[in-house]
This record gives C-alpha cells, sequence and structure tokens, in this order.
C-alpha cells in the first residue's frame, strides 16, 4: 500500500494507493491510517484503480474497517449453495469522510470492496465502469499427473 498526502487549499486528503488484495492487506491499511490521522487529514481517498482483485477474505475485512458490521458479498458455489460473508465485529477503524477511486481494469475483490462501501453509504465511488469481474474462484488439485 503505497500512502500521500495531497492538499488542495487548507484540506488535507490521504490517499491510499492499493495495487491489489494481497493476504495482509488490511493490517497495512491500519498502519497507514494511523500515519494519516497524525497528519491530520480531513479525508481519505483509497485508490483501486487498475487493480485486478485478490485475496476475497481481504475484500471482506478490509470493508470492515470502515462499516460497523453487515453481509458484505455472497458467493454461490457449483452446487448453488449461497454462503455469506459479512463483517462482525462491530468495531469501525476510520469513520470520516471516504472516496474510493475504480476505472476499467478494477476488478474481482476490487468491485466487491467498492460495492460495499456504495451499498452502505460508506464512500462515494469515483471514476468509470469497473471490469466486471465481481467473481471469486478457487484453484483445486486434481490429484493426478498427465
Amino acid at each position: 500500500v503505497k500512502m500521500s498526502v495531497k492538499t488542495v487549499g487548507k484540506e488535507k486528503a490521504g490517499v491510499l494507493d492499493i495495487p491489489g488484495f494481497y493476504v495482509g492487506l488490511t493490517d497495512d491499511v491500519k498502519v497507514q491510517l494511523q500515519k494519516l490521522e497524525k497528519q491530520n487529514v480531513s479525508s481519505v481517498i483509497i485508490d483501486l484503480r487498475s487493480n485486478g482483485g485478490g485475496a476475497l477474505t481481504e475484500a471482506v475485512s478490509l470493508s470492515g474497517l470502515f462499516i460497523p458490521a453487515g453481509p458484505i458479498v455472497q458467493v454461490r458455489d457449483n452446487n448453488g449453495k449461497v454462503r455469506e460473508d459479512s463483517e462482525t465485529d462491530g468495531q469501525v477503524f476510520y469513520t470520516g469522510p471516504l472516496v474510493v477511486l475504480v476505472d476499467r481494469f478494477s476488478a474481482s475483490a476490487s468491485e466487491i470492496f467498492a460495492a460495499a462501501m456504495q451499498d452502505y453509504g460508506r464512500a462515494l465511488v469515483v471514476g468509470e465502469p469497473t471490469f466486471g469481474k465481481g467473481t471469486v474462484q478457487q484453484y483445486r488439485s486434481l490429484n493426478r499427473i498427465y
């Protein structure tokens, strides 16, 4: 996660550039948010442009930094069974104004996070239509050698 601060007039906005949803992202974002708080930013911008996605668990966990509780995403398996992944801890790490930037290369976990922020009215999502891959997949070994 790359962090920077942009100043416009007297207002300072913290910018978090997130290139992918890797395992440990939520912890890294917490650290960066604490640094931004010390710099007295008035808002945070999460830049998901060109973010192709990654770990679904991190999309759910990251969402939990900004909303108190609730469902984030539903996942349907190949048998049609639906599982709901939710944020349950009830604690919000950052309560200030939030903007999420997206573009046509924002896909998968980044779309899921942006949609959750929009659905909960937690962030203004700005940019262009995203890739359209709000899906997840798992790799499974066939236990055979070809």
